[in-house]
């Protein structure tokens, strides 16, 4: 292929057919199905098996034989860091999503189709809400959502490859 994956995956969030970067870059359909399904696959985390995940205390994601998470941790701060790995490994770019929709911002990802929808959430102020919240939780709350957030964080920093839904849509 004459482009970069990520090149690709921009075009394909652009519109372009799959027929159209075919032809572009002379390859077959059955080529590109190889290309997507490598693509794809090479973007799916650890599904099975352990990750031991250390923070000050200690925590362990195992898999089981479905890729269902099963938790555990030396402290809730260390749980709860391995709960927002976890959830991040399989709900990144959702997670990211309903961000998005809760602040008013899925034009910025979307286009001008999601102006109503982030003027609706503007108006009904859920980051307003949400930060008056937060000022009122107990210190011991704040702490575990400081470690889910900072789980979230890590794994975005230990991945070379986002899901695929951020090259698509060239964020």
């Amino acid at each position: 292929m004459k482009s970069t994956s990520k090149q690709i995956l921009k075009q394909l969030g652009l519109g372009k057919t799959i027929s159209q970067i075919c032809q572009d870059e002379n390859i077959t359909r059955t080529q590109f199905d190889s290309w997507w399904k490598s693509e794809t696959k090479s973007r799916i985390p650890l599904t099975n098996g352990n990750k031991t995940l250390l923070k000050e205390g200690s925590a362990q994601i195992y898999r089981d034989k479905w890729g269902v998470p099963h938790i555990y941790g030396s402290d809730s701060e260390s749980l709860f860091f391995a709960y927002g790995y976890a959830m991040a490994q399989d709900r990144l770019w959702q997670m990211d999503y309903f961000k998005r929709r809760a602040l008013g911002r899925l034009s910025e990802i979307l286009g001008p189709t999601e102006i109503e929808q982030d003027t609706v959430s503007k108006t009904v102020g859920l980051e307003t809400i949400a930060e008056n919240e937060i000022n009122n939780l107990p210190e011991e709350t704040l702490i575990k959502l400081d470690a889910f957030s900072d789980g979230i964080n890590s794994l975005m920093k230990q991945s070379d490859l986002l899901p695929i839904e951020f090259d698509i849509l060239d964020y």
